[in-house]
């Protein structure tokens, strides 16, 4: 057992069944705990499920879908976005919408890991 949160898997509906199969394979995920056309939710999923996005990384290329996660003891709120080709990481507000970090001398931290998690965002909900 570890630093346990929610988290909310986002998908097309017409990935569904592939989607599944994938998160069943992998196991240490568990059952969801509520599950619909679009999406796949958990109460408790150790460390955010890191290890799990990786890999359907790899399982999944030419799938997007989105993943959202609340604060867990050692992190932040984030989330994961996959386009079907390319994963963003990155800190989320208490929505699960990205969050762009912005420096003392102007910088923007995250700018392009959010720019490709609203395109994915908007995809696995169209």
């Amino acid at each position: 057992m570890g630093d346990r949160c929610y988290v909310t898997l986002h998908f097309r509906a017409k990935d569904k069944s592939r989607i599944k199969a994938i998160t069943d394979e992998l196991g240490e995920l568990g059952e969801p705990n509520s599950q619909d056309d679009g999406s796949m939710e958990w109460e408790e999923i150790n460390y955010a499920g890191h290890s799990a996005w990786g890999v359907m990384e790899q399982k999944l290329k030419g799938i997007p879908w989105y993943v959202q996660h609340t604060v867990g003891c050692e992190y932040g709120a984030g989330y994961y976005a996959f386009d079907g080709n390319e994963l963003a990481i990155g800190e989320s507000s208490h929505d699960g919408s990205p969050v762009v970090i912005t420096t003392k001398g102007g910088d923007l931290i995250g700018l392009d890991n959010a720019k490709l998690a609203w395109k994915v965002w908007e995809e696995v909900n169209a």
